[in-house]
């Protein structure tokens, strides 16, 4: 039964026996390599990039259990150490199809992949997938989809996890055979076939030198039983390459331990003109031809599951860090609001042990306020109903007029609640005869009617009021002037 297929690789055959590997010290650099390809198991050490050891299962190796019981031996034999790990996969859950895309944009062409395997998911569940370009002969692009369940990847992934491996990179077959095809040393663009034993199948990659792929099948026959078989499968995919590529290929190498026994069978079945060149290869060396890849090869069947995955991780580290933060910030605010409590606490101690003294002293300025505002209160009272002041500038005014001749023995000022104004009455003497007297408080009486106070003396009062000789001779005549004062 054959599987239709287009992609690039290149493989070398190893022993079909068990080899004594070569032994080393355990380090965390090596790299384990792991080839399960239709029931055939090969493992090998590496140490950058370096073969150290192989180790052959004995057996075929066909189911999951198997293939963990295998992985154990293979460890205990290399006595590897490290944690890389990496598998070259062909397998009944390995599928592989053919695609044409359109070739106008990347973009497109993988949205269109994209949709096939959501497609291809409806019917047989989730997958992991990678794609792998192939040469057209169209206009559109043409890939290989390399499919596999995605809970068969869990349950080889868990396998490696439980030993401590990092299962990096999930190959398929095409990989090597596609690497295998550029070191031929055939011409450039140079149309061959190449043909490779792959366990108990036989897989054929017809490209161009160096490394361009045309299509790659498998047919579940090895040459070792069924070489005729093979021989016609080959004719077959040499006819398709002429009739779909306008390829004529002359050249066909077989790699596999019993090639050559099938040499003479595929040159019977091929017709004349055919060269079949026989190349040593197998597991072996198609290990140490993935081993010497570069770590980000494109065809990584789980380069795609393991970046969600480092992004998934890094979330969650992102996550667990702010809420460790989260928890520091928290921590550090209880315990700022603990110490600011403690600070709180001992100065309301420090307080209450002065109490008394405090409430002595709120008792001492108690009192104080009150008596402060009591004697506002009198202040206020006294000048909010007292009167003008208007005596002591009416003696002022009094003093301008007064003639130096005179004096004052008397003046009274106060204010007439039934007149409801100022009177005065100024009693004095002045130095002079009786008509000089007369004279000069008539002078006054007119002197302080022109102020702005608006004096009226009153005219009986402006006379003089008697007479006193002194004993020196001096004579005194006495005046009184009285009136009333409107303005103050």
């Amino acid at each position: 039964m054959d599987t239709p297929m287009k992609s690039t690789a290149n493989e070398s055959p190893g022993s079909a026996r068990a080899t004594r590997p070569a032994r080393s010290g355990r380090s965390p650099a090596d790299t384990l390599g792991l080839s399960w390809i239709h029931g055939q198991f090969h493992a090998a050490a590496y140490r950058r990039q370096t073969s150290v050891g192989t180790w052959v299962a004995p057996e075929m190796v066909d189911s999951i259990e198997q293939f963990e019981a295998a992985v154990d031996a293979a460890i205990a034999a290399l006595d590897f150490g490290g944690a890389e790990a990496f598998l070259i996969l062909a397998h009944e859950q390995f599928v592989h199809q053919m695609e044409n895309a359109p070739a106008f944009s990347e973009a497109a062409a993988r949205a269109y992949l994209r949709s096939r395997v959501e497609r291809h998911a409806q019917d047989h569940g989730e997958s992991l997938w990678v794609s792998q370009r192939a040469e057209s002969n169209r206009r559109d692009a043409s890939y290989v989809l390399h499919l596999l369940p995605s809970e068969f990847y869990l349950r080889l992934n868990e396998i490696a996890l439980r030993r401590r491996l990092d299962l990096t990179r999930i190959l398929p077959l095409l990989v090597p055979l596609q690497v295998e095809l550029g070191n031929l040393g055939e011409a450039p663009g140079l149309p061959v076939l190449l043909a490779a034993e792959a366990g108990a199948a036989t897989t054929l990659v017809v490209g161009r030198t160096p490394r361009e792929v045309l299509f790659a099948r498998t047919t579940l026959a090895s040459w070792r039983g069924e070489a005729a078989r093979v021989a016609v499968e080959i004719n077959r995919s040499l006819l398709y390459a002429k009739q779909q590529f306008a390829a004529a290929v002359d050249r066909i190498w077989i790699v596999g331990p019993s090639a050559e026994s099938a040499r003479s069978e595929i040159e019977s079945k091929c017709g004349a003109g055919k060269t079949v060149v026989v190349r040593s290869g197998g597991p072996a060396h198609w290990l140490d031809l993935v081993a010497r890849l570069p770590a980000r090869h494109p065809i990584n069947l789980v380069a795609g599951y393991l970046r969600q995955k480092r992004r998934n991780r890094l979330l969650r580290r992102v996550v667990i860090a702010a809420c460790f933060l989260a928890l520091v910030l928290l921590g550090l605010d209880a315990w700022t609001r603990e110490q600011a409590w403690t600070a709180e606490s001992a100065r309301l101690r420090a307080l209450a042990a002065g109490e008394e003294t405090l409430r002595a002293e709120h008792a001492r300025l108690t009192q104080r306020n009150i008596e402060v505002q009591e004697a506002q209160v009198a202040v206020q009272t006294i000048t909010g109903t007292r009167l003008a002041a208007l005596p002591p500038k009416f003696l002022g005014l009094l003093a301008t007029v007064l003639p130096a001749e005179a004096r004052l023995s008397e003046i009274v000022v106060k204010w007439d609640d039934a007149e409801g104004r100022w009177t005065f009455r100024a009693d004095g003497t002045i130095e002079a005869d009786e008509e000089t007297t007369r004279t000069l408080v008539a002078t006054m009486g007119r002197q302080l009617v022109r102020t702005p106070l608006r004096v009226r003396v009153l005219e009986s009062a402006r006379s003089s009021h008697g007479t006193t000789v002194l004993a020196d001779g001096t004579i005194l005549q006495g005046f009184v002037l009285e009136g009333g004062i409107f303005e103050d």
